[in-house]
């Protein structure tokens, strides 16, 4: 039997609780070596324990888990219990099938993103804190690859019912992929997102990292390891504080006796926040001495800012669902030849994890063409950005 190669897991969506955890039940030796086989065809108990040579109570414990969680499922055949999976699975085999087509894709895709940056810039130039006169170059990436490949065209692609949001899972609201490895490395491509709203402001950040579990250095990571330690309220008041201080720097830099009184926050508490936020990258403290200012080190952005970006993005995301309803028919063709859809996954499901390579590729494109600047390598070694709009979540979309 030919050698089985690792299950890369990737979610889209948000979890209630770590019960199902898919990182941790999918990603466990046990389960990688179940679901490839399940994968091909649908199987027993018995027959997964003698084709791995494995306890049944081990395989048992495993599958109820799996199936407890809802990334298995059960199919009768023969008056026996057969198990297959409920998820997007891409073999080596599908993900070499894909190539072309999303190839194809991503190169439409930055072409729309690349003629459409001028628009772009304009729109950018108007956001008040570049207004101000802060330099940020990490804002082209963010509203080009975060807000409007990741966040405004995949909404643009669900208002269409090309794909759906998530599923309503055990722990969560989430859809799981998984990708064999071997040809796409996503611990090195897959790039991702953290929003949370705490108050008036939404903390996010953009971008690679190690692997997806990992506490990114900055809000709202940061926010969500604590709150386990301390309680939400009161991590949430001190995050709130953080929007604050970020945003009374939105206009220009400050002294820290001037930012302390519009505040209205004594000093001393004032200056143990910022040092947080200069190692966080937020903020850079200059000067010395009675002439000592902060200014914004990550983009901060108004309500009217994230009105200007969802203009400036309309042509991408209707370039977007105009390249995948051009090019439907060959999707679904080739689709019809992939695992997933011998297992049953509909097509507006698997899309999630087709359009996520595709939006890797057109990012990783868009960097080489030197239309956006990849983010830059920050302080704990990883390759994202982050920024804070005053602004609720749902009026991001």
């Amino acid at each position: 039997m030919s050698r089985r190669r690792r299950l890369q897991i990737a979610v889209s969506g948000s979890f209630k609780d770590y019960t199902c955890n898919p990182y941790t039940i999918l990603g466990h030796h046990v389960a990688q070596r179940i679901l490839p086989l399940i994968n091909e065809k649908p199987m027993a108990i018995e027959e997964l324990s003698a084709e791995l040579d494995l306890p049944e109570d081990m395989i048992k414990e495993h599958i109820e888990k799996m199936l407890s969680c809802r990334y298995v499922e059960e199919v009768q055949a023969d008056s026996k219990t057969l198990y297959k999976p409920a998820f997007t699975i891409l073999t080596l085999e599908d993900q070499r099938r894909l190539q072309p087509l999303i190839e194809e894709l991503s190169s439409d895709i930055a072409t729309v993103v690349a003629e459409s940056m001028p628009k772009v810039r304009e729109a950018i130039k108007q956001v008040r804190c570049i207004k101000a006169g802060y330099e940020l170059p990490q804002t082209e990436y963010i509203v080009v690859v975060a807000y409007t490949l990741n966040l405004l065209a995949s909404k643009a692609l669900r208002d269409e019912g090309y794909v759906i949001e998530y599923k309503d899972m055990p722990g969560g609201s989430f859809i799981v992929s998984a990708l064999e490895e071997g040809l796409v490395d996503l611990e090195d491509e897959w790039t991702w997102g953290n929003f949370d709203q705490y108050g008036e402001y939404v903390f996010a950040s953009y971008g690679k990292a190690e692997i997806p579990w990992k506490v990114r250095s900055v809000f709202p990571d940061i926010a969500w390891f604590w709150k386990r330690v301390v309680g939400q309220s009161k991590v949430n008041k001190w995050v709130e504080r953080i929007g604050d201080i970020l945003f009374e720097l939105i206009d220009g830099s400050l002294p820290i006796r001037e930012l302390a009184s519009r505040l209205q926050i004594d000093e001393i508490d004032l200056i143990r926040d910022l040092h947080i936020l200069d190692d966080l990258e937020y903020v850079s403290i200059v000067g010395s001495g009675e002439n000592t200012r902060v200014e914004l080190a990550a983009p901060i952005f108004s309500r009217s800012d994230i009105k200007l970006i969802r203009e400036a993005a309309k042509a991408i995301c209707q370039g977007v669902v105009a390249t995948l309803r051009e090019k439907y028919s060959k999707i679904e063709d080739t689709y019809s030849k992939l695992s997933p859809a011998r297992n049953g996954i509909d097509l507006s499901e698997a899309l999630n994890a087709i359009y996520m390579l595709t939006r890797i590729m057109a990012s990783r494109k868009l960097i080489e063409m030197e239309v956006v600047k990849k983010p830059p390598i920050r302080r704990d070694g990883e390759e994202y950005t982050t920024w804070v709009a005053k602004v609720p979540w749902q009026d991001h979309l």
